[in-house]
């Protein structure tokens, strides 16, 4: 496997209406993190004036898949922060219409 590092932002990994599917292969743990790391993360991110950095995310792509091998539980963590934060924010344009 050749690794070539990149400094992306956030948003190029989240890009909305991007294809993107990153799978997780099943020698990965599952989903571990609890109240604590995930306020943590969000408190680090809220924050940080300059931006945050998020740490690496170690992908490998091969026959068209994106493979997540290292940076699962914060990716995990980060998109269901942001589906939380465009619920939240389509609930109250649904409501405020009523």
């Amino acid at each position: 496997m050749d690794i070539t590092p990149k400094t992306l932002p956030l948003a190029s990994v989240f890009q909305i209406g991007a294809s993107n599917k990153y799978i997780v292969p099943v020698y990965q743990r599952h989903y571990s993190w609890r109240a604590e790391q995930i306020e943590t993360l969000f408190n680090d991110i809220a924050n940080e004036d300059s931006g945050y950095y998020v740490g690496n995310l170690l992908i490998n792509t091969e026959e068209g898949h994106d493979s997540i091998i290292d940076g699962q539980q914060r990716l995990t963590t980060l998109s269901m922060l942001l589906l939380g934060c465009s619920y939240a924010r389509f609930t109250d344009r649904f409501f405020s219409a009523l």
